[in-house]
């Protein structure tokens, strides 16, 4: 929780949005990585401030985002060219759908990942 809120952050924003750029990446990385350092230290072995963990990881998750949203909008955007390959839209997702329509079901991605849906949901459940 302490580590992976900045690395979220980083892919969801540039999975979704396409303003994202690489210089709010690392100051979205750089953020999260000296805030989080420095929150685990001083919550567990300087001073037991009594946040969960899990409220943390939502903090620097937050943190994170907003700091890649406002580095991303002070620096320059990325051509639109670059972005087309990288950056998740409905026309791209319809585009896939219809060259998977003659896959075999055990080829297409989309049923590993609901199978690896399945599996997570299911160690979940079976060991909280």
């Amino acid at each position: 929780s302490y580590i992976a809120p900045p690395v979220v952050a980083v892919f969801v924003l540039g999975v979704l949005w396409r303003r994202a750029t690489a210089s709010g990446a690392l100051a979205s990385l750089v953020t999260g990585l000296a805030l989080g350092t420095g929150l685990f230290l001083l919550n567990v072995t300087v001073w037991d401030s009594g946040l969960h963990f899990l409220y943390a990881g939502s903090i620097l998750f937050v943190i994170c985002t907003l700091v890649h949203v406002g580095v991303s909008l002070r620096t320059a955007p990325a051509p639109p060219e670059e972005l087309e390959a990288l950056v998740w839209s409905p026309a791209r997702y319809r585009r896939e759908a219809s060259e998977l329509r003659n896959v075999r079901w055990y080829a297409d991605y989309r049923f590993g990942s609901l199978i690896l849906l399945a599996l997570t949901a299911w160690v979940v459940i079976t060991f909280r």
